[in-house]
């Protein structure tokens, strides 16, 4: 009888390798500012620990084989958020993070005429928890990732199951 893991197995490593693509990629995004509104490319990521952190297992139990997709480490907290979004009204994210993602990016405050303000770290802090307070309020669009990674890969898959299932049925005869 064939085995269902090695077919699982190298499905979820194309939904990884894909999702990591998407992560990496730039998107385009209209920008608002003093000077008016333009469409600038953005980089999903901001230090690639999410991407990096993406990987997969598959269990095989007694009368069933499953898959199951993690991120390690730190991103295991944030993952589905950026796959998904936020609700709007739902609790702000943790001011740190958003000060880390400040740090990382890097984020500069913009004066209402143009230019930028020079902020110490207690200033930086004051607008990381206006940024999480407005993410609370209002949410944020998901950049969904992983979802488009194991849609785009789901016809293979169930090809790959048509056939492991023919050749079970042919096995048996």
């Amino acid at each position: 009888m064939p085995d269902l893991k090695p077919i699982l197995a190298d499905w979820a490593a194309e939904v990884i390798v894909t999702a990591q693509r998407n992560l990496g990629a730039t998107v385009s995004v209209k920008e608002t500012n003093a000077s008016g509104t333009r469409i600038k490319k953005r980089r999903r990521v901001a230090s690639g620990t999410l991407k990096r952190s993406l990987s997969f297992f598959v269990r095989k139990g007694s009368g069933n084989t499953s898959v199951k997709f993690i991120a390690k480490g730190a991103a295991a907290r944030y993952a589905d958020v950026i796959n998904q979004g936020r609700r709007a009204n739902s609790k702000p994210p943790p001011v740190y993070a958003i000060l880390q993602w400040m740090k990382t990016k890097p984020i500069r405050i913009q004066k209402k005429g143009g230019g930028f303000i020079k902020t110490s770290e207690k200033e930086k802090e004051q607008y990381a928890f206006l940024i999480a307070r407005k993410i609370g309020k209002y949410g944020i669009a998901g950049t969904h990732y992983f979802t488009e990674a194991v849609d785009q890969h789901l016809p293979e898959l169930e090809l790959s199951l048509q056939y492991f299932i023919e050749k079970s049925i042919a096995d048996v005869d």
